[in-house]
């Protein structure tokens, strides 16, 4: 059984049979993936896929009392907020149920020091996609900021699946990300939902977009026309995978099976042709890069998942203030 869930489907309870896996996502759609995880193990499974606010509304409201037995996100900052108030399971090094998979160097520099999660993905925190007949930026932060005709963003005030972008621009952006925003806010245009953003992007009302760089190489996917350039210095955005600590022996173990097979080869091409919010570099090496990905930067920062998530306000509410107005 697959099952993917909108928000109002959510409103109804479901029996939770034996055996069953029951995963709460915030990757999109991965019926590939999930569907050939049953076939190979025969264990069912349950897969709730929202955005990244009504999910986390929803793992808070369940609380002790969880009906997940795996969460699944894009970045860090939700896993580490979830950690801190103990609902994530976290493992010691040697635990001989926790996977332990042939994780690149990347991958391995990672894994927080409780072992709350694991990486099944290398995404990067911001990405350049400019449209046909538009100039592509160059990998400079201050030459695309300061030279560009009309630079577009996503909202992180109306998207938190913005804020990645937001705090990679703060963080690494050559010079001051601050003044680099302000300095360009004449010319910036900022929209508060992903489709207006695409669909200035593709009629040339924006020169180039900045997004998640698993953003950008999924719409460079459905539309050719479009070029991606990745900025450097950049961050790491990886997609990372946690079990509550409320689930049973048994539902424990149904959980490791499905993160071996996520970190597994063929479950890497799965996760690389399947989930929307997962084209990037494998976190292992015994996985084959995705051809039409570049070589992943070497000039990355790792950003504290904990200082980041913690800092998401008061940067969003500096962003409202003083570059959207």
């Amino acid at each position: 059984m697959i099952l993917v869930a909108n928000a109002a489907a959510l409103a109804a309870l479901w029996p939770r049979g034996e055996d069953q896996l029951v995963i709460y996502s915030m990757m999109g759609p991965a019926r590939a993936l999930t569907a050939a995880f049953t076939a190979r193990t025969g264990i069912p499974v349950t897969y709730i896929n929202l955005e990244g606010g009504p999910m986390q509304a929803r793992l808070y409201a369940e609380g002790d009392h969880p009906r997940w037995t795996v969460a699944w996100f894009t970045g860090e900052a939700p896993m580490a907020a979830l950690d801190a108030t103990g609902l994530l399971a976290r493992h010691a090094p040697d635990d001989p149920e926790w996977p332990d998979a042939p994780f690149t160097d990347l991958a391995r520099s990672l894994l927080p020091a409780d072992r709350a999660w694991l990486p099944t993905r290398i995404g990067l925190g911001a990405a350049f996609v400019a449209a046909a007949g538009s100039p592509a930026p160059g990998r400079s932060w201050q030459d695309a900021f300061l030279h560009a005709r009309a630079p577009g963003l996503l909202s992180p005030v109306s998207s938190g699946g913005a804020y990645p972008v937001l705090a990679t621009i703060l963080a690494v952006a050559t010079g001051s990300g601050r003044s680099l925003l302000l300095g360009s806010r004449s010319r910036l245009r900022i929209f508060p939902s992903s489709s207006l953003l695409f669909e200035a992007l593709r009629s040339g009302d924006v020169s180039f977009a900045i997004l998640p760089s698993e953003t950008a190489f999924n719409l460079r996917r459905r539309d050719r026309r479009l070029s991606v350039t990745l900025p450097v210095p950049n961050t790491v955005l990886p997609d990372v995978i946690g079990v509550s600590p409320h689930a049973s022996p048994t539902d424990r173990k149904l959980a490791a099976q499905f993160i071996r097979f996520v970190l597994s080869a063929p479950g890497q091409a799965l996760l690389g042709r399947d989930t929307a919010a997962a084209l990037g570099w494998p976190p292992v090496t015994n996985a084959v890069p995705d051809t039409t990905l570049p070589t992943l930067p070497v000039d990355l920062v790792h950003l504290p998942a904990g200082l980041w998530g913690a800092r998401q306000d008061e940067e969003i509410g500096w962003f409202e203030r003083e570059v959207a107005r």
